[in-house]
């Protein structure tokens, strides 16, 4: 992300998924502030949105936001020879 924040600076909106999973609405909230829009209580369910997606997560955005997911790839740590070592969780 640094390679982006120099030149790009508060532009950038740092969004913690972790922590969008344990505060949602807080998160949510924070990140419409950031992008100066109007609140909108179906900001808290996406899932519910009908509109099509034409991205490889079309069955994902379709699903609650939910907890766990960002740290399933530690199962394959042990093959990545310490690829990710210096990556800040």
């Amino acid at each position: 992300m640094q390679l982006w924040q120099d030149p790009c600076g508060d532009r950038i909106c740092h969004l913690n998924y972790d922590r969008l999973t344990v505060n949602q609405e807080k998160e949510t909230r924070s990140l419409i502030d950031y992008l100066s829009l109007v609140w909108d209580d179906s900001c808290l369910a996406p899932q519910e949105n009908k509109r099509s997606v034409q991205t490889a997560s079309n069955s994902q955005v379709r699903d609650k936001v939910y907890q766990g997911s960002s740290q399933r790839w530690l199962k394959y740590k042990p093959f990545l020879n310490g690829a990710f070592d210096s990556v800040e969780n």
